[in-house]
């Protein structure tokens, strides 16, 4: 199945209206195509999205730019391909959801640099919630009525994630002294326990994965929730 890339580095929602316009002029969706997936939204809120005329201050005037950008988008898509999948992927993280702490260096294991930046996690947790509103809208527009709008969910939205299948990760195991995600099914991983060991991949045994198991069996699971 060939597959055409328009994306671009520092994209906002606003620009990337300009590119779904090339790659219509350059064919690239026409009305075969299958799927366009449209993934922007983080830049909206760094100085890209402040020359697009956004206060970038204001979540809530980023949010509704946002939700109006992805709305002409799916306008000009389905104008040329009416029936194709419109798919808004979830957003990575790069900021620990707990301690807001960016890891930019982490080359030596459990001694990993990072400082804490609040608003970088803010920004993705707003971010991802924009990407939940605009699947909804949407799906509000679409032509086909095969799930109502209300009815999306995240758990909805993930059947459009990378790997729909994929059931929720109980157990993250990081070996080799890294203590960080990756950039695998971290939607899935969101409620996830995290264990992590020093032992070098190459070096992991069955023992290794018990003694993860028996870590993961002393957790008290809230996927969420407070004490």
């Amino acid at each position: 199945m060939p597959v055409a890339d328009w994306s671009c580095t520092a994209q906002t929602s606003r620009g990337s209206l300009h590119r779904i316009d090339r790659a219509i002029a350059a064919g690239d969706i026409h009305p075969g195509t299958r799927a366009v997936v449209l993934a922007a939204g983080m830049n909206n809120y760094g100085p890209y999205g402040a020359l697009d005329g956004v206060d970038i201050l204001d979540p809530r005037a980023v949010r509704d730019a946002y939700l109006a950008d992805m709305h002409a988008a799916a306008d000009r898509v389905r104008a040329v391909a009416p029936g194709t999948r419109i798919i808004v992927p979830g957003q990575l993280t790069v900021a620990d959801p707990v301690t807001a702490v960016y890891c930019a260096v982490n080359v030596v294991p459990d001694r990993p640099v990072g400082f804490p930046l609040p608003l970088l996690r803010d920004v993705e947790n707003w971010n991802r919630a924009n990407q939940v509103d605009a699947a909804r809208e949407i799906a509000r527009r679409a032509r086909a009525g095969e799930l109502r709008p209300e009815q999306i969910t995240e758990k909805t939205f993930a059947r459009f994630l990378d790997e729909p299948d994929m059931p929720d990760v109980d157990l993250f195991l990081r070996p080799s002294g890294e203590k960080r995600t990756s950039n695998f099914l971290l939607w899935q991983s969101a409620y996830a326990e995290m264990v992590y060991q020093n032992t070098l991949f190459p070096d992991f045994t069955k023992e290794n994965l018990y003694e993860a198991c028996l870590e993961y069996a002393k957790r008290d699971r809230r996927f969420g929730g407070v004490k």
